[in-house]
């Protein structure tokens, strides 16, 4: 983003005259119903599950939270709701603080907001109303394990404000109010998926089919769950998450991956290669062999194989130097079990398969073998109900929790089997 400086003077000499400037947000309408439905008109109406009331100087009461969960894991999402009563018709300009604090070193996090997700600062309260605020965080990557506390206070500048009845209140001697205890699980282990070793006398011929033996005995994946954890199992995202998996095959020199799409509507409009093939319907091949989070690979195949490859440095560098990569020998075929960009008809499905040699990939070994060490890798599938104008729907092999599919930290564990195993 870039800024003008030249159109940035006239604000900052208002914030220099005045002292202190607070613009107001234009907001529309269904914005404003919002913050209407999170006011309550008196206290009576707020029904915490847990109960605080905490007074802040002549500022505001915190009348209590409800909390959707009070252990998670890294990447997880939490909600808390939090009942402030306004104890003046004429509030400072208070801002909240909220901290997830542990013991140990890097059990840290800051959850300062401004309530009604940033549309309702407390000084707008009169006082007698209730704001039902709700916050809906993400545990951060990497968050230590163990024992945490929330706590929760106001500040003003760089103060923070008193607690005035400490007496009856749970906290700390830094004016921060204790809210609940938190536990913090170790973060979940990765999927783990197999390769199976090929026929060395059997020749792959990359055409969507997969119908040479290898591929025949090699056994699929689970059908993958949405970006966010939820699996087909749960029938209120059966119908939201593309039915897709995967089979894995390697010989010495090669990986070979095929990837099955359920698609009752399947087409593609891109024609060049490295175009933004995510904006359509595509699949996704994520590999990081030696698991270092650096020179990863990002392959893209649409359903009429239209590709992407790319070479990531590091997570998410410069996407234009990554997209300038192209990835020598790497062969995709796409099979289509019904009519390419075709809407009156009803498709099937479209298979993807591709051959990985060993030699463009960074991090993996010359050959492999049984006793080659697991990779890191994820797959992830784009579906658009209606082309293009429907909801695009996305699948993962292994979720990334959070809404970036370069989380290389929740990548699959992908192992090497001597043989092919019998479905």
């Amino acid at each position: 983003m870039k800024f003008d400086h030249l159109k940035l003077w006239p604000l900052l000499a208002l914030v220099l005259i005045s002292g202190c400037y607070f613009p107001e947000i234009e907001l529309s309408e269904a914005e404003k119903k919002e913050i209407e439905q999170s006011i309550l008109k008196d206290a009576n109406q707020a029904k915490p599950k847990i109960k605080i009331n905490a007074v802040i100087e002549d500022q505001a009461r915190l009348i209590g939270i409800d909390l959707s969960k009070s252990s998670a894991r890294p990447n997880d999402i939490v909600e808390i709701t939090y009942y402030i009563e306004a104890l003046t018709d004429q509030a400072e300009d208070n801002e909240i603080f909220v901290h997830l604090q542990g013991r140990r070193a890097g059990m840290w996090q800051n959850l300062d907001h401004t309530p009604v997700k940033g549309r309702l600062p407390l000084r707008k309260l009169k006082r007698g109303q209730v704001v039902k605020d709700v916050q809906r965080f993400r545990v951060k990557a990497g968050y230590p394990p163990g024992g945490a506390k929330l706590y929760w206070g106001l500040f003003r500048g760089k103060k923070r404000l008193n607690i005035v009845n400490k007496e009856q209140v749970k906290h700390d001697k830094n004016n921060r109010v204790e809210l609940a205890n938190f536990v913090i699980l170790p973060p979940r282990p990765p999927v783990e998926i197999i390769a199976y070793q090929a026929k060395a006398d059997e020749p792959i011929v990359i055409d969507g089919q997969l119908n040479e033996t290898s591929w025949a005995q090699a056994k699929w994946t689970k059908y993958w769950g949405d970006p966010a954890g939820r699996t087909l199992k749960t029938k209120r995202w059966a119908s939201k998450i593309p039915r897709t998996r995967a089979k894995i095959i390697w010989q010495a020199d090669a990986l070979y991956i095929g990837i099955e799409s359920f698609d009752t509507h399947i087409w593609a409009n891109l024609t060049q290669r490295d175009s933004n093939t995510w904006e359509e319907e595509v699949v996704e091949v994520f590999l990081d062999p030696d698991g270092d989070k650096r020179d990863y690979l990002e392959l893209q195949v649409t359903p009429a194989n239209v590709v992407f490859d790319a070479l990531f440095a590091y997570r998410r560098s410069n996407l234009k130097k990554a997209r300038a990569w192209n990835y020598k020998g790497w062969q995709t075929q796409v099979f289509v079990d019904g009519t390419l960009n075709q809407k009156g008809d009803r498709d099937t499905r479209y298979v993807v398969e591709m051959k990985l040699p060993l030699t463009e990939i960074p991090g993996a070994p010359k050959q492999l073998s049984a006793q080659s060490p697991a990779w890191r890798m994820n797959m992830f599938r784009f579906d658009w109900n209606e082309a293009p104008s429907g909801r695009q729907m996305a699948a993962a092999l292994s979720p990334p929790y959070i809404g970036d599919f370069h989380n290389l930290d929740a990548f699959a564990k992908l192992k090497f089997a001597s043989s092919v195993v019998t479905q």
